[in-house]
């Protein structure tokens, strides 16, 4: 689940139906972006962090971290988890 956006979002006081509103999408479709069940994109993401204002890193980068997502190589993962310092 991405708890970083459903936390921002309660605190907001805003409830899924006032997101998809804010977003023209379904409400089925935001709580399925909220549970990982739909791919979130990053156009999204961007969308999204207009409405609280937030850079999309400060809401979905440690959910990132942590998510479902699988890597093909163990080189992706750690350059996607831990970026190589410049």
């Amino acid at each position: 689940m991405l708890a970083t956006l459903k936390k921002i979002r309660k605190e907001k006081k805003y409830t899924i139906s006032d997101m998809s509103k804010f977003l023209n999408i379904s409400k089925s479709y935001y709580s399925q972006i909220e549970n990982e069940d739909r791919k979130l994109h990053y156009n999204m993401e961007v969308m999204i962090s207009l409405i609280f204002p937030m850079k999309p890193d400060e809401i979905f980068y440690s959910d990132f971290k942590n998510s479902k997502v699988k890597f093909k190589s163990d080189k992706i993962k750690t350059i996607v988890v831990n970026p190589p310092s410049e």
